[in-house]
């Protein structure tokens, strides 16, 4: 469809600690992306689901799979039909029991675990 797409974990040229805040102003945004010559631009990182209109290109959050943060445990995903330009976002109920089971074998942080359980960072990760 002539769509060019342009696809990253977190912020361009950030060390990976750095998240893009959901509630970030556009001018925050944009300055970002300034340089990503992209019509979509895919991103993640914070493990929130959004969309935002940066001038004629929008960003994407799908949220995550395997650990969100938005209250909701469901796993997340997004679509993008490049005909209609519609972008819907989906979640998907799964058994975390088995994955948590698993993590916990690996010793995994609790809060990871406590994410799986709750969709959301406990108020404490140490009281996770």
């Amino acid at each position: 469809d002539g769509i060019s797409f342009y696809m990253n974990h977190t912020i361009p040229n950030m060390p990976l600690h750095h998240y893009l805040d959901p509630t970030a102003p556009l001018s925050e945004v944009n300055r970002y992306y300034e340089d990503i010559q992209a019509d979509v631009i895919l991103t993640g990182h914070t493990h929130v689901p959004y969309i935002k209109k940066c001038g004629s290109r929008i960003l994407i959050n799908p949220g995550s799979v395997g650990e969100p943060r938005d209250g909701d445990p469901r796993a997340s995903f997004a679509t993008l039909d490049t005909s209609t330009g519609q972008i819907t976002f989906g979640r998907l109920e799964y058994d975390s029991t088995e994955t948590i089971k698993r993590l916990k074998e690996l010793n995994f942080p609790n809060y990871a675990l406590f994410c799986l359980r709750n969709g959301c960072l406990p108020d404490n990760p140490d009281e996770a």
